[in-house]
């Protein structure tokens, strides 16, 4: 109820409900207002919101290519191969040699030789051989040559087992490195026996015993060859390069070691070890027959016996050990040593043959008492060098046994003995030289061969 109800006087009431209506009417023309302000805002935006409805409305009608981009998943990495010593060598002198003789990028040539995706470590390793020479020049000026440099010792001499004794020994003797020095010191006891126990009852005094121990000194030497190559071999195919090289190294190395370990030549200070047959205990072969060769066998095993090897074996020729295995016992009827070849030892004792073993020996060794010494071996090759063509065959002229002294020089060739000597330029014969060394030594820390000579079996 509004207040006017309660004015009795007639006057008033009506001024003051005239004051109501026209408050009424003001504040409803104040509505009125607003209302169009906020309806001309809205005239003016519907355009805008009909038009974004007009594009919502096409992009719902037609179809929408989403495209997206996935991260490719990481692929697993390709197991490499391991590098072998003497693999990496043939491959990086053949790269070498290519580089030198048809100007064949070594990248390529080692991509050639190791395509696959799990041989990229051992393309590296053979790349890492490879290393520029240093001099004045720089590495980069022309005619420069790259080092083939040293590789895994022990790998290089492992690749060399198929066919070297030396190389099987030197696996089971256990081969100690130079490491880049001169010599090696092997300690080693002076006698067997010096801790033997005695018996000893309960509260009584342990005695006291003092073992007597020694050394021995292994003196580091080489051996060492240069061979020489025409630039037409060097631009052969890569096959025929790696059997060249491989022949050069492997085979030959095999046989020239092989040779000097089982020699019975004295040692020369400063020049060569002694042959592990130096000095050997020896007996003549009893002969051919099935019983003779029992007898020999028989005697070595005497030997080994002796000795107390620990780690015994026969060295036997390769023809020696067909001609054990085709033996005929005629009188029984049977192939008596037949079976213990095919199983690879001869009465126990097992045995290890090459075609570098002399068919007149037949050898036994402890292996244990062998001390042998190596370091890596060194590769270099070169196409601006001037050569002395003398070799180590024993005829005149020569350069067997090479020591300081007797070294012939490129003055020296004209008079050397049994000269002249041949004097040849690699740059000017278009010829490519390289030159191996192997730091190498053996010897016996206790006496520890024996062998049997003038072996017809």
């Amino acid at each position: 109820m509004s207040a006017a109800h309660h004015i009795q006087n007639p006057a008033l009431k009506r001024k003051l409900e005239s004051e109501l209506d026209r408050a009424k009417a003001a504040a409803a023309f104040d509505a009125g207002v607003a209302a169009l302000e906020e309806g001309e805002k809205a005239r003016k935006t519907l355009p805008a919101i009909q038009a974004e409805l007009s594009t919502l409305r096409r992009m719902l009608e037609r179809p929408t290519r989403v495209e997206a981009t996935l991260k490719q998943p990481a692929k697993p990495k390709i197991a490499q191969r391991n590098p072998k010593g003497a693999e990496v060598i043939v491959g990086a002198l053949t790269a070498e040699l290519r580089r030198r003789g048809g100007k064949t990028p070594i990248r390529k040539t080692l991509e050639e030789i190791w395509p696959a995706d799990d041989q990229e470590f051992v393309r590296r390793a053979a790349g890492h051989v490879i290393k520029a020479n240093t001099d004045p020049h720089g590495t980069t000026a022309s005619g420069v040559g790259h080092e083939l440099t040293s590789t895994s010792s022990r790998g290089f001499y492992k690749e060399l087992q198929p066919t070297s004794v030396f190389a099987k020994v030197l696996e089971m003797a256990g081969a100690f490195d130079f490491e880049g020095h001169n010599a090696v010191t092997i300690p080693q006891r002076a006698s067997q026996g010096g801790l033997k126990p005695a018996w000893v009852a309960e509260h009584a005094t342990i005695p006291v015993q003092q073992d007597v121990y020694g050394s021995s000194v292994v003196q580091r030497y080489k051996m060492a060859i240069v061979s020489t190559f025409s630039e037409e071999i060097a631009r052969s195919s890569v096959p025929h390069i790696m059997e060249i090289v491989r022949t050069s190294i492997l085979d030959d190395a095999a046989t020239g070691l092989d040779e000097y370990f089982l020699d019975t030549e004295i040692g020369v200070a400063g020049l060569r070890p002694a042959g592990s047959l130096y000095l050997a205990p020896t007996q003549v072969s009893a002969g051919g027959s099935a019983s003779d060769i029992i007898a020999d066998l028989t005697w070595l095993r005497q030997q080994l016996v002796s000795m107390r090897a620990r780690q015994p074996l026969l060295v036997v020729s390769t023809m020696n050990v067909v001609a054990l295995e085709m033996h005929f016992d005629a009188q029984n009827g049977i192939f008596p040593f037949q079976k213990m070849i095919q199983a690879g030892n001869l009465f126990g004792l097992p045995f290890v043959s090459s075609d570098n073993v002399r068919d007149d020996h037949v050898i036994a060794m402890d292996a244990s008492k062998m001390a042998m010494a190596i370091d890596r071996p060194m590769f270099d090759t070169s196409s601006h060098v001037t050569l002395v063509m003398l070799n180590a065959d024993g005829t005149d002229p020569t350069m067997t046994g090479v020591t300081e002294a007797g070294s012939v020089q490129v003055s020296d060739a004209a008079t050397v003995t049994g000269g002249p000597a041949e004097v040849r330029s690699m740059f000017q014969s278009a010829g490519i030289a390289m030159r191996m060394v192997l730091p190498v030594t053996f010897s016996q820390i206790a006496a520890g061969v024996a062998y049997v000579s003038g072996v017809n079996w």
